[in-house]
């Protein structure tokens, strides 16, 4: 049985940190308060999905995207 280099052990641990990021993303996407009441603005649904698409793929934080959801709801009013 070979024993994982330190590099390999530091991969593993940040591809491990990647899925669970990306599982709780689309668990935050599919709670029922996830999305806009947008239907009359189409601008406000192309930002909701831009914003959606980059919490799964993991390039901004879910903090970060509580946030700009927050902004585009008080703009959707």
């Amino acid at each position: 049985m070979m024993i994982p280099t330190l590099t390999e052990l530091t991969r593993h641990r940040a591809q491990s940190k990647r899925e669970r990021s990306r599982r709780r993303a689309e668990a935050m996407l599919r709670h029922p308060s996830a999305g806009l009441a947008v239907a009359h603005a189409p601008e406000l649904e192309v930002a909701e999905g831009l914003l959606q698409r980059q919490l799964v793929e993991g390039e901004i934080d879910p903090s970060l995207y509580r946030a700009e959801m927050r902004r585009l709801a008080l703009l959707a009013r």
